[in-house]
């Protein structure tokens, strides 16, 4: 299934810090990954939320980021660039786990785009 709001993410210069709030505001659960230690904390939301993380900013005004899970970020940066969007981050790897891109819709929104690692 593919087309769907799969991850997103919190801006912070001090992820670590910033995650103690959440923590106790919601009793989200935070952990490192071994590819991004602390400067990118991964959470769950519970049984029924979509997973995120926290982590130092990746582009210049970055705010709350969305992405969404597809087949194949090669098609849709295509697509993003014919229906008057820009791409602002280019495909990008994260080792062990896919894909990301980001691009701005034609009204100026950031979101991001995730593949998974085909296996």
């Amino acid at each position: 299934m593919d087309n769907f709001l799969c991850h997103w993410e919190i801006p912070a210069e001090n992820p670590r810090e910033l995650s103690k709030f959440y923590k106790a505001m919601f009793n989200w659960k935070f952990e490192a990954s071994d590819v991004t230690g602390d400067d990118y904390l991964m959470f769950t939301e519970g049984e029924m939320g979509v997973g995120g993380g926290i982590g130092k900013p990746s582009t210049p005004n970055f705010g709350i980021m969305n992405y969404i899970m597809v087949e194949d970020i090669d098609v849709f940066e295509k697509k993003i660039v014919e229906l008057g969007g820009k791409v602002v981050k280019p495909k990008t790897p994260i080792p062990g786990y896919g894909f990301y891109c980001e691009f701005k819709d034609p009204q100026g929104n950031v979101l991001g785009l995730f593949e998974n690692l085909k296996k």
